[in-house]
């Protein structure tokens, strides 16, 4: 039997809310900790270097984002003047009323200001405009699941005249409907283009009535998932904002020595340069001096690896020399006894010389008469030289042959090698 088993879930968002709280009464606690920076300032690097180098980052993102503020709020005061408190007391709450940094509602109510400025808006007037369209850009985001920043840019090409970012929220402006709003409102005669002021009160008020479903969306729904977590978002980073404040008061001090600071660099700049010179000089020997070895080790390599070919060819040149060495000692043996019988037949031909009328001592024959003796002679030694040399000659080529045959032939094939003795030569016949 199957069992079913309904589950029933609804989100609650009492946890969220309660830690937006928690944090909200620990932004004072961070705001007394900034005030007593002066202390902390004092050795800023010292305590940066022994704590967390993520609280340093935190510190310093803490900073960037207190002077973001402050840039802020200047821009605020120029525009809004004596109402520019308003819009700083309207931003107070803007973390939990719309989801919004303090910092991000003063910069969008000052660019909405603008266009104020621009319709010939000012004072409380200026500053109720402004800070209507912040809160319309919280509840166009909630209700349309964008981010607020999206919506103010898209409120603000609608005040500019550009009507296709606005479409994505339900507004549909156009030339008719702006003079019609114009008119209704008695600020166009009906005749002529509108206006740059005529065109944003148009606008505005065109945006207002086509928006009505969205308006306080934000605030129904802050206890959905999405607004809890902006709103807590929000409060985290004004928080880290109140902390970057207190450290700036605290490093007011260390802050009023950046123009000797300054004037220090400026002296220093020319000796950076050159060591920025040097040291780009230095990178570039090294990397010639990497080439450089990287084309040696490449020639060890080839030499290494040509050392294969030149050790077979060493080998080869140690096995011919054994192959020459005995047929050499049988050359050298066969002149000694040739020299016996060269001295021998010179005996003769001297005794034959006599026989035919020659003188006995005389060192040869002169004339006609011992020729023949003499080439007798050299007939002698140069058939002795011939077969020793021819001998030789057929080791060397007996022992070349069986090389190749058995696949170590360095020159050549395989073709069989004769030796073939012509005139007074021998040569090795393929």
């Amino acid at each position: 039997m199957a069992i079913v088993v309904p589950i029933v879930t609804q989100y609650n968002g009492k946890g969220l809310q309660s830690a937006v709280k928690e944090i909200g009464r620990a932004e004072g606690g961070f705001a007394k900790l900034g005030a007593a920076g002066k202390i902390a300032g004092a050795s800023l690097a010292g305590f940066a270097a022994a704590g967390a180098a993520a609280f340093a980052a935190f510190s310093w993102d803490s900073l960037k984002k207190a002077s973001d503020l402050n840039e802020t709020l200047n821009k605020s005061r120029v525009i809004f003047g004596d109402a520019s408190k308003a819009i700083e007391d309207f931003a107070i709450t803007a973390n939990t009323s719309l989801g919004q940094t303090k910092q991000q509602a003063i910069d969008a109510a000052a660019t909405f200001g603008i266009f104020g400025q621009a319709a010939g808006l000012n004072n409380d007037a200026l500053a109720t405009f402004s800070t209507s369209l912040v809160s319309l850009s919280a509840d166009l985001a909630s209700f349309s699941n964008t981010t607020p920043e999206e919506a103010i840019t898209a409120l603000g090409a609608a005040l500019r005249g550009e009507n296709e970012p606005i479409r994505r929220y339900g507004v549909l402006l156009d030339d008719a409907a702006l003079k019609a709003k114009a008119s209704a409102m008695g600020i166009y005669e009906g005749t002529g283009a509108l206006t740059q002021q005529q065109r944003v009160m148009a606008a505005y008020q065109l945006i207002l009535s086509q928006t009505k479903n969205a308006q306080g969306d934000f605030s129904r729904t802050a206890d959905g998932m999405a607004n809890q977590m902006r709103i807590l978002q929000a409060t985290v980073a004004d928080t880290q904002v109140a902390f970057g404040a207190g450290l700036v008061e605290g490093l007011g001090d260390a802050m009023g020595a950046t123009g000797d600071l300054t004037t220090v660099m400026e002296d220093l700049r020319p000796l950076i340069q050159d060591l920025g010179r040097y040291t780009g000089e230095y990178i570039g020997d090294l990397v010639y001096l990497l080439k450089a070895l990287d084309d040696a080790r490449q020639g060890v390599t080839d030499l290494v690896d040509s050392m294969g070919p030149l050790g077979d060819a060493l080998g080869f040149v140690g096995e011919a020399t054994k192959v020459l060495w005995n047929p050499l000692g049988a050359i050298v043996d066969r002149l000694k006894a040739l020299r016996g019988e060269t001295a021998a037949a010179g005996d003769a031909a001297r005794i034959v010389c006599v026989a035919r009328g020659g003188q006995r001592g005389c060192g040869g024959c002169g004339g006609n008469n011992g020729q023949a003796e003499r080439r007798a002679l050299v007939a002698l030694v140069a058939n002795g030289i011939r077969e020793a040399v021819t001998q030789s000659i057929g080791a060397i080529c007996q022992r070349r042959v069986g090389r190749q045959r058995a696949g170590k032939g360095i020159v050549g094939g395989g073709n069989q090698i004769a030796v073939h003795v012509q005139g007074n030569a021998a040569h090795p016949r393929r």
